[in-house]
């Protein structure tokens, strides 16, 4: 399908935003027009494309459209998928202010790949196997791991999605309050979250380490 200048409108203005004044609009349309229509490329990575070509801010982008999350990067600012819930775990944290706060946490799937998610507010009624929609998510990265979160300026709704719903990625069937499984130290692995494990301290020592340029121990 061809497109136009008024189809790319407001995603042109979004790459002005990520970019600064290093490229004018015509100049985006028709890069935009070789990737999307003659590349066949879509648009969110596209536009990621050409912000990352030009020397931009990737995660200065704020119109997502929907990615596989496979397609997912960390610092996205604004990111819209749908998949399906693998595990949901609620779990208590102290905020910097003192206070408790109930947030859930686990893995969301689809066919393309698995990612950790954090949701940062009450409320998360959905259950292990659900299918969501979610719009105005951000990302970060520990360790090379990818998280989605979804904060304040997330929507998350369930949705009808035969293919998601019939997907096979292994849901966990527990409930959103029951404590994290219990592992052996050897049956651990990278990314895993919310486990329990029981052991004996063996051996405490004391270490310098540097932290943002502060030595601490």
């Amino acid at each position: 399908m061809q497109t136009n200048e008024t189809d790319f409108e407001t995603h042109v203005d979004d790459i002005v935003k990520a970019v600064g004044d290093k490229l004018e609009r015509n100049v985006i349309v028709s890069e935009l027009k070789r990737y999307v229509d003659e590349y066949g490329i879509d648009l969110a990575t596209a536009k990621e494309s050409i912000v990352r070509k030009h020397y931009g801010n990737p995660g200065a982008l704020q119109l997502g459209t929907e990615k596989l999350l496979a397609q997912i990067r960390t610092g996205e600012n604004s990111v819209n998928f749908k998949a399906k819930l693998v595990s949901v775990y609620r779990k208590e944290i102290t905020t910097k202010e003192g206070t408790q706060k109930v947030i859930f946490e686990g893995e969301i799937g689809d066919a393309t790949s698995r990612l950790r998610y954090t949701y940062w507010n009450e409320g998360f009624d959905l259950q292990p196997g659900d299918v969501i929609e979610v719009t105005n998510a951000y990302t970060k990265s520990w360790n090379d791991v990818i998280t989605v979160n979804m904060g304040d300026r997330c929507v998350v709704k369930p949705i009808q999605d035969e293919e998601l719903a019939n997907l096979d990625i292994g849901v966990v069937k527990r409930t959103m309050n029951q404590p994290g499984e219990e592992l052996e130290l050897v049956n651990l692995k990278p990314g895993m979250s919310n486990v329990s494990v029981k052991l004996r301290i063996l051996d405490v020592e004391t270490r310098k380490i540097t932290v943002k340029g502060e030595p601490k121990t």
